[in-house]
């Protein structure tokens, strides 16, 4: 994995409001800075397609100059401009350079201080989530920064697993690796069996 450049790494921590802005960290992300190099747009060219990941991030008033450019850098290409996974805070803006929108769904999103299994509608979950506590399985939730070396090859292990060989492809809203520095304080959920062995994670 490539190192980060220091300056799309700090534009993302100064400026990442989003669930979607910290994938911009991902090594198979491009990146296309305004022309002011106070604004990040993470992209990835598909087939003839520039297609962008997400809002782009940094300061409201250098973000219609970013996707401006960012036009003009795909029309100078020969590529078409797309966004995927854009919020309505940028809506006008992307229609602005001639972008049609579309919607597409909204992440789900758990108060988790609210939430509970108990009552009749929470029955389908609250049944198979009681025998796997019978069962001895558990969850933990940690830092990824808290594992070790080994921890982290086994997780590996159980992902390529779930792949088949396939890679990671949501540029947009996943990470493809567990490795680097800046992904020492992701939480890192994993479910084990009842031997300890690890069967599922979130990362």
């Amino acid at each position: 994995m490539e190192l980060l450049e220091p300056e799309v790494l700090a534009l993302v921590v100064a400026h990442g409001f989003d669930t979607l802005s910290f994938f911009k960290l991902r090594p198979d992300v491009d990146h296309l800075l305004s022309p002011d190099g106070s604004a990040l747009l993470g992209y990835a060219e598909v087939g003839r397609t520039l297609l962008a990941a997400g809002d782009p991030i940094g300061p409201d008033d250098a973000v219609p100059a970013l996707l401006h450019h960012a036009r003009e850098h795909a029309d100078a290409r020969g590529l078409r401009l797309a966004v995927l996974g854009a919020s309505e805070r940028v809506r006008p803006l992307l229609e602005r350079e001639g972008l049609r929108c579309m919607y597409v769904g909204d992440e789900a999103i758990v108060e988790v201080g609210e939430f509970a299994t108990t009552g009749s509608a929470m029955r389908k979950l609250r049944k198979p989530m009681n025998r796997l506590e019978r069962e001895g399985w558990t969850v933990q939730a940690r830092r990824l920064g808290q594992y070790t070396p080994a921890e982290v090859a086994e997780l590996e292990a159980l992902s390529a697993r779930a792949l088949g060989g396939a890679p990671e492809r949501s540029f947009a809203w996943a990470m493809d690796s567990l490795r680097g520095e800046h992904q020492a304080d992701c939480i890192v959920l994993v479910g084990r069996d009842p031997d300890g062995t690890p069967r599922g994670m979130l990362h």
